[in-house]
């Protein structure tokens, strides 16, 4: 059997008295790892900055212009409470489906005014079937009728020439409060009737084609809010995708 020889410091000699040099070469290489990392992130690329800067800027057009600070439909209490659509949720990322939500985001901020924004409007955004805005129901209807009040006709006047400019399909869904319910289904007629109501606006005002419109009535099975009962009472009006199952 062969003895291992023994240096003259009297420590024994054998192949491993060269490992440093493994644990060095994986020091640099670690080290040329971490510089090669640094340059590709220091490294400015315009386009996805851009890109970036603009994601930010629809995200303050929305928190600010649409009544400031916490109390919209798409925060709190929305993501526990409300019923979910039987379709698949998903967010569009079909450059025609963006298209559509940058022109109504677009086309809402410069028609409808920041404070009209803020006192009618409780939110807008897209999901599966398109884009929704949603309109505050106790803004434009008078309580437990479907007509609309005489003060936010100058409003809806606005929003039928927004709508009517992006001309689209639509399905207008009318959503009222618990209070309205009744033995003889009194929230689901008012609902309904409030849809209704208004998509004969835009046909006989804003002369809309009837052939695109569809109108729902949810009476309260659609809540927002178990706490704040005027989420609840909304009208929404999606601006159907091209794709939309409807």
């Amino acid at each position: 059997m062969r003895k291992k020889q023994r240096g003259s410091g009297g420590h024994e000699e054998g192949a491993g008295h060269e490992r440093w040099l493994v644990s060095y070469a994986d020091f640099i290489t670690l080290l040329f790892a971490f510089f090669t990392v640094l340059y590709a992130t220091s490294e400015r690329n315009l386009e996805k900055t851009q890109e970036f800067q603009e994601s930010v800027k629809k995200y303050l057009i929305k928190a600010g212009a649409f009544g400031g600070s916490g109390g919209q439909v798409q925060q709190g209490e929305k993501n526990n409470e409300v019923i979910e659509s039987p379709l698949p949720t998903y967010k569009s990322s079909r450059p025609e489906d963006l298209a559509v939500t940058e022109s109504t985001e677009k086309e809402v901020e410069q028609s409808i005014s920041k404070e009209d924004r803020s006192n009618y409007l409780m939110d807008l955004y897209s999901d599966d079937l398109g884009v929704r805005l949603v309109v505050r129901g106790a803004q434009i209807f008078a309580s437990g009728q479907a007509g609309f009040k005489k003060e936010a006709l100058p409003f809806l006047s606005r929003l039928g020439k927004v709508i009517k400019k992006i001309d689209r399909r639509l399905l207008i869904e009318g959503h009222v409060d618990s209070e309205f319910e009744s033995e003889k289904l009194g929230d689901l007629s008012l609902s309904q009737d409030r849809s209704l109501q208004f998509a004969r606006y835009l046909a006989q005002v804003h002369k809309y084609p009837s052939n695109k419109l569809i109108t729902a009535g949810f009476g309260s099975h659609r809540p927002l809010s178990g706490k704040q009962v005027n989420l609840n009472d909304r009208l929404e009006i999606i601006i159907l995708f091209e794709d939309s199952p409807l």
